[in-house]
């Protein structure tokens, strides 16, 4: 896709993983970034801000932004044209839906569910397939009324149970290497083992500690490929208690043994960097 032109998205638009931060910078085009996972710690316009899976943000065009404590970081960067996105916004009149504005003008953390983080990245896989500029536009507008409709303010303190799980989430995300119990998440949430098992299977589609081993195997994967560390080294900086339970969690998952999977996707960090970058929309 060439850049500016007719359409709203320009051609970098992409689904990435970062293992590590990256410097400061700035775009000329505005940006809508969706975490799908991971976590992060963003710097935008010298306001630091956690990012974590299911947080959606708009960055202006120019903003100045930089990433640091990056945890397996993966997520969707939409470029677009905000003049265009507006004026074609208004004619289908998508702007006037509930939650559209807000993406632009609310000062707080929005997120968005887990089921609605699935439809968001199965869109933005679509739209990797797509060679019809103008539908990948309008498939793009679904998408940003999609977001609007389905984004929820982050508002701490209040009780209320979307926040409660994401402060569970964002515990295990940040956490995933030291010894973690149900009773550990509960003390977290102050929710009931039940309870809290429920809203973590209806945010992640997973049981609390399938989670967490989730996100375990997640860093140890990042760590076999970017870094010469031993397996039970990795093992243990992940929360293993030993080699020997790592090794058949891993193969549980993965279906390969830890040696098997760093064999086939070793990429030291001096090799090939830090950063992976799978085009969403392609020249």
């Amino acid at each position: 896709m060439k850049k500016g032109g007719e359409h709203l998205l320009f051609e970098n638009v992409n689904k990435t993983v970062r293992h590590s931060g990256f410097e400061l910078h700035s775009n000329p085009e505005a940006e809508l970034y969706v975490c799908l996972g991971g976590s992060a710690v963003d710097h935008i316009d010298g306001v630091e801000r956690s990012v974590n899976a299911g947080d959606v943000y708009i960055l202006d065009a120019g903003s100045r932004h930089y990433q640091s404590d990056t945890r397996d970081f993966k997520c969707c960067i939409f470029q677009f044209d905000r003049d265009k996105l507006f004026e074609r916004a208004d004619a289908f009149r998508i702007s006037s839906k509930t939650g559209f504005r807000e993406l632009f003008e609310s000062s707080n953390s929005l997120y968005v569910d887990a089921d609605t983080l699935k439809r968001i990245e199965r869109l933005a896989d679509i739209m990797r397939e797509e060679t019809d500029f103008d539908i990948i536009d309008v498939m793009f507008l679904a998408m940003l009324s999609l977001v609007g409709s389905n984004c929820r303010e982050r508002r701490y303190g209040d009780g209320n149970s979307g926040d409660k799980i994401y402060d569970v989430i964002s515990y295990i995300e940040k956490n995933f290497n030291e010894r973690m119990t149900l009773d550990t998440l509960v003390e977290v949430s102050n929710y009931s083992k039940r309870h809290i098992t429920r809203l973590v299977q209806e945010w992640c589609g997973m049981s609390p500690m399938e989670y967490l081993d989730s996100v375990r195997i997640r860093n140890a994967c990042a760590l076999l490929i970017h870094t010469t560390l031993s397996v039970s080294q990795i093992a243990e900086r992940c929360g293993f208690a030993d080699y020997n339970l790592f090794s058949r969690h891993f193969r549980t998952v993965k279906g390969v043994s830890p040696t098997q999977f760093r064999r086939l996707n070793f990429e030291p960090d001096g090799k090939k960097g830090a950063l992976s970058s799978i085009n969403i929309i392609e020249k």
